[in-house]
């Protein structure tokens, strides 16, 4: 029964036939069906327009809100804490997961309450003051929080990166631009800023936030829901962040390879897909190599999820099942290698890599998508192998010399092709460019 004939059949009784009453009843009807309307209108526009609207936001506390664009944020300059001061400010902010996970990291990797952990420097990057003079070649790194890194800096792949190759005699500057929590949209709107750094080499790491948005459920997989009741669960995320985070880590998960929704999504490309072509294609205008990387996860079509990998790990709100995510995971990897062959860019398959390096992986995945410390620097460390001969090739050909300004290279007419930095085919360690 609907709710109209469910009020008519109300109105029909005796007792309610007084016009008066009748008419009372009714408006109250209407006041309220207008006022659903209205609140679900206005909450329709907030949602799927709030990257134009200045919503709430809740932010780290090393964390800012961009003053000139509404859905936006970056890291506070000059921010720096140790271990101690982090721990404090995160149970102070009601996030104990995140407290407990550095008590806990802290203890394992012989890390004191005095200890360092970051530093955000005065442009707004984790890591060391930039080398304004630019006398290493620059490789930036674009990412997410898989980027930032999740505990010391020292872990984090972009500083493990740098280390290795100044190792190898390659004297590079790496510039750490993954945000805990940027999805592709956020990356452009810093386009500008990111290609003012001039770098050398860009890479590109980023794609899981996106996955984890409501707009990428696929729509063959999609339910309902009222965008009132989208609204009230963004509230809910702002005044208990960790209650909402612990809803999403311990749902109740069911692996199973049968389910109907992944051969569904086996030619699935996310709908966030065409904002990375444009980051792809606006680093490339700018002159520097760009190299994409595919996403490495905790779960795999080809391995059943471990007790403690159902345990930890995190999925989207529209599924309950590890192997939907892998396929999502999978998908997205596959468009991503047609995408740098078809740009002529540089690939690194991390996502093949770790499933050959990083086992058992509830060893290495802190949950779903996140490295352990020793996880991130081995990525580093293979990123530093792979791009080694690419960093020795760029010094070679714009005749860099250490310690002078890295000249700009020769900038490509359109069609012009770059054939002195670009071939085909991939080396028996997974680097194709």
């Amino acid at each position: 029964m609907t709710a109209v004939s469910r009020v008519t059949q109300i109105m029909s009784q005796p007792e309610l036939q007084s016009p008066q009453l009748s008419v009372r009843i009714l408006g109250i009807v209407l006041v309220v069906l207008i006022t659903a309307g209205f609140t679900e209108g206005v909450c329709r526009f907030l949602i799927l327009y709030r990257t134009h609207v200045k919503l709430p936001m809740a932010v780290q506390e090393y964390q800012i809100r961009d003053s000139r664009q509404p859905f936006l944020w970056r890291l506070k300059p000059g921010y720096g804490c140790t271990l101690a001061e982090a721990i404090r400010a995160k149970r102070q902010s009601g996030r104990q997961m995140g407290a407990a996970y550095l008590e806990d990291r802290a203890a394992k990797l012989g890390v004191k309450p005095e200890d360092v952990l970051f530093r955000i420097d005065s442009d707004g990057y984790k890591g060391p003051e930039l080398d304004k003079s630019h006398s290493r070649l620059r490789i930036l790194t674009l990412g997410d929080s898989c980027t930032f890194g999740t505990f010391s800096d020292s872990y984090s792949y972009p500083r493990s990166l740098e280390r290795a190759l100044n190792q190898q005699g390659l004297k590079v500057e790496v510039v750490n631009g993954g945000v805990e929590g940027y999805s592709p949209q956020q990356v452009l709107m810093r386009m500008e800023e990111f290609k003012g750094l001039h770098p050398e080499i860009t890479t590109i790491y980023i794609g899981w936030n996106a996955f984890f948005s409501p707009e990428s459920v696929p729509r063959f997989a999609r339910s309902y829901t009222p965008y009132t009741w989208r609204a009230l669960k963004y509230v809910y995320g702002l005044l208990a962040p960790e209650k909402a985070a612990r809803q999403l880590y311990y749902r109740p998960k069911h692996a199973d390879r049968h389910d109907p929704l992944i051969s569904r999504l086996s030619n699935y490309v996310p709908p966030f897909f065409p904002l990375i072509e444009r980051i792809v294609t606006e680093m490339q205008s700018s002159g520097n190599h760009v190299v994409i990387l595919t996403l490495p996860g905790l779960y795999r079509l080809d391995e059943a999820p471990s007790p403690l990998a159902l345990k930890v790990g995190q999925l989207p709100e529209f599924t309950g099942n590890p192997y939907v995510l892998a396929k999502l995971s999978d998908s997205y990897n596959k468009s991503l290698r047609a995408l740098a062959a078809q740009q002529g860019v540089g690939l690194i398959d991390l996502d093949r890599w770790s499933s050959a390096v990083l086992e058992p992986r509830d060893v290495y995945f802190a949950d779903s998508v996140h490295l352990y410390e020793e996880g991130q620097q081995k990525l580093g460390e293979y990123l530093a192998l792979q791009l080694a001969p690419l960093v020795t090739q760029i010094r070679d050909s714009v005749g860099h010399q250490e310690g002078r300004p890295v000249p700009r290279p020769h900038l490509p007419t359109r069609g012009e092709k770059r054939s002195q930095f670009v071939n085909t085919g991939q080396n028996d360690a997974g680097y194709s460019h």
